[in-house]
């Protein structure tokens, strides 16, 4: 008996369009397409070829692209891809305007932005891997591009004319961040920056810890990080402009141009200080091959202000490099120069002639956190819903300062001793939830001697407060870790374990994503999260800052302040 092959089912949609081409013409006209080997030569117009090549690239519909929730997404969207196709002019059946517009999230705004278009994209589809993507704008015209695609379902396709579209480049900030600690604020505005169309960028940070410097140069490593005083930073600007101007970087009246150029020129008044003169170097005279650095005061020597210059002896390597005042180096103004002039390009320091562009960012610490002193997370819970963090690490588990700080001895049995909930004995509670000892004179010991429940514990705040050597619930709302992490007068214990919240998990409860690193010993981890500003707060910032420098919408005041009353008497109630 004979096999029947069940056929699939034929769309009737589905259908050849013009006449067959014989296989002889088709190899002449598409000879890549059946030789492997063939370079892709032709795939460019030549201006001595006949007819004009026309590459064409696919654009996908939202329904093709989004299987669900497509009626979310405007019907003139599409999304472009990297696949072309050269179908003869012959096959098309009408012609479509197809424009690249910014992405831009407010969609108030992209929708101004629209030219008059049939279709619009700005995104990128990838068929092969079914992903998404952004797409890089080319200077500020979006490329014209041909495409042909199926358009209905008698076969017609459709091509967009050549045409280019003037689109909106996504602005860009220059941020400086002054009292940078860590980073976290400068993170979460260049984030919400970006949701809002704007480019922030952080150039420069300037902080007097180093640990802090250190963990800001290694998440930002775009930013040119200063590990110096605000002050002796903003005394090197106006040093760093009075250079430019003196090597005629800067169009000003002041440019070496109008200057004499005469050999002691390094002798100037701007480069005098008469408040310190440097020392008689104690070694023999060196050459210097090159400057390397630049800064107002001795990074070493706080008592050497003024202007320095870090340079590499020629023959030596960089353990020798030196720090050096401006007026022992009157002799190497060539290399001055030179350092300036690449300094000047690289954009090593900001400029008051450029601060129209530049964002100055004062910030502290923990009083940025809100009002009620609550993180960005309310609880453990949602906490470890973001991305189950491990109880115990493992071998093939890597997560950056997933450690507790170390307790000494006393306060370790302390932890172990204390109940996972409620109940410790030996104390008593109060109405008024006032806390005091049951037997002050008979009190439980540790091994060496110290009272269990110390007397700080409970003489905090009157005995009024339940924070020393507290433990967590898991769904109840976490304050801020102020810099440290003991649990004298804090409840950090985890729990369920026998103790503190590592750095990993109060730098989550700070907003911190887990690529995030931190760098200084453990306490100095646990004082860079404390100090720092939860990251979706400035996030939120960053975005009302985009939005308000691209003037495309206006905040109202979220609340009205309460008029200022003179009189003592006078009714304050709500």
């Amino acid at each position: 008996m004979e096999k029947v092959v069940k056929r699939d089912i034929i769309d009737s949609n589905c259908h050849f369009v013009g006449d067959p081409i014989l296989d002889a013409e088709a190899r002449y006209r598409w000879p890549y397409r059946y030789n492997d080997n063939f370079t892709n030569d032709c795939e460019a117009s030549s201006s001595n070829s006949k007819e004009e090549e026309n590459f064409a690239k696919c654009h996908y519909r939202q329904v093709d692209v989004i299987k669900f929730h497509k009626d979310l997404v405007d019907k003139k969207c599409v999304f472009i891809s990297e696949l072309t196709d050269d179908n003869p002019l012959d096959c098309i059946a009408y012609k479509l305007k197809i424009v690249q517009v910014s992405p831009i999230v407010d969609l108030v705004a992209k929708n101004a932005e629209i030219p008059d278009c049939d279709f619009f994209f700005d995104m990128m589809y990838s068929p092969i891997y079914c992903t998404l993507s952004n797409l890089r704008p080319e200077g500020s015209e979006a490329s014209s591009s041909t495409i042909s695609r199926d358009a209905s379902s008698d076969g017609a396709t459709a091509v967009i004319n050549e045409t280019k579209v003037d689109f909106k480049k996504n602005p860009e900030m220059s941020l400086l961040d002054l009292f940078c600690g860590c980073g976290a604020m400068s993170t979460g505005l260049c984030l919400g920056a970006a949701l809002s169309g704007v480019n922030l960028v952080t150039r420069w940070a300037v902080d007097v810890n180093k640990y802090t410097c250190e963990s800001l140069r290694w998440n930002h490593p775009e930013t040119e990080v200063r590990n110096e005083s605000a002050e002796s930073f903003l005394s090197l600007l106006k040093e760093w402009r009075k250079l430019c101007e003196k090597f005629s970087l800067l169009d000003t009246k002041n440019s070496c141009e109008e200057k004499e150029n005469n050999s002691d020129s390094m002798d100037n008044e701007d480069f005098k200080n008469d408040e310190y003169v440097p020392k008689q170097p104690t070694s023999s005279k060196f050459e210097v091959e090159k400057v390397i650095g630049i800064s107002y005061g001795h990074p070493e020597n706080n008592k050497e202000i003024g202007l320095h210059f870090k340079v590499r002896r020629k023959g030596y390597g960089a353990d020798k490099d030196t720090w050096e005042h401006i007026t022992a180096l009157k002799n190497c103004e060539e290399r001055i120069r030179d350092f300036v002039t690449e300094g000047y390009k690289m954009n090593i320091l900001p400029l008051s002639v450029s601060l129209f562009a530049v964002l100055v960012l004062f910030c502290g610490g923990p009083p940025c956190q809100g009002a009620v002193d609550v993180n960005n997370m309310i609880s453990l819970l949602e906490l470890a819903g973001m991305n189950e963090l491990p109880q115990y690490l493992t071998g093939t588990t890597v997560i950056y300062d997933h450690r507790p700080l170390q307790l000494n001895v006393d306060d370790y049995q302390r932890v172990c001793e204390y109940p996972k909930k409620r109940d410790l004995p030996g104390l008593v509670i109060h109405p008024g939830n006032k806390v005091e000892f049951e037997n002050p004179k008979e009190r439980e010991k540790l091994p060496s001697g110290s009272p269990l429940i110390p007397d700080y514990a409970v003489s905090f705040q009157r005995g009024l407060s339940f924070k020393p050597f507290g433990r967590l619930w898991w769904d109840e709302n976490i304050s801020t870790v102020l810099t440290r992490i003991e649990p004298h007068n804090h409840a950090h214990l985890h729990p369920e374990q026998d103790r503190v919240l590592t750095v990993r998990e109060v730098a989550r409860l700070q907003g911190f994503p887990d690529y995030y690193r931190l760098f200084g010993d453990i306490k100095q981890r646990y004082i860079q999260v404390g100090n720092a500003v939860a990251v979706p707060v400035a996030r939120a910032l960053g975005y009302v800052l985009g939005i308000t420098h691209q003037g495309l919408k206006k905040f109202s005041r979220l609340r009205a302040e309460r008029p200022s009353s003179t009189s003592e008497d006078s009714d304050v109630s709500e």
